[in-house]
């Protein structure tokens, strides 16, 4: 089994879908849209994607997720197949997402989503000893450093 993961910077085209299953799992199915831009040809193009994010993640982006926002998103990339209304074959790029950052400028304290995705909310669960930081502490820091860095291009 071949496994491809991708991680994306750009804009939810519409308001998260929540649902609930009898299962009790839940999935919040956002529309993340990439704008590109070709300097040569001056032309601007857009991807687009579907992105499914489960449980604990799902409830985090259908609480703070909304249209126009940005979004990074990191997952296994699969490509969902189907048939349109005139029968020509389709389809459409689906992320698995395991993880969802926004950007610092949207307003919403990044290190309390971070720390609800990463132990749940009001959990103690998982934490390692606060003088020697772990590896999803590490990870985060360096998250942080990059969005912060890069924040001007994403305004």
């Amino acid at each position: 089994m071949s496994l491809v993961s991708i991680s994306i910077v750009g804009n939810i085209v519409r308001d998260p879908e929540c649902r609930q299953f009898d299962s009790g799992r839940r999935k919040t199915s956002i529309h993340v849209a990439v704008n590109d831009y070709n300097r040569s040809t001056r032309e601007k193009s857009a991807e687009f994607y579907k992105v499914e994010a489960w449980d604990r993640l799902a409830d985090l982006a259908g609480k703070y997720l909304r249209k126009g926002a940005q979004v990074t998103v990191s997952g296994r990339l699969s490509l969902e197949r189907w048939v349109d209304r005139s029968g020509k074959d389709r389809c459409t790029p689906v992320i698995h997402a395991n993880q969802l950052s926004l950007p610092p400028r949207s307003g919403i304290p990044q290190n309390e989503i971070q720390s609800q995705i990463d132990h749940g909310p009001g959990s103690e669960e998982g934490k390692e000893d606060e003088n020697e930081p772990g590896e999803i502490e590490k990870a985060i820091e360096n998250e942080k450093q990059l969005l912060e860095q890069f924040s001007g291009s994403f305004a």
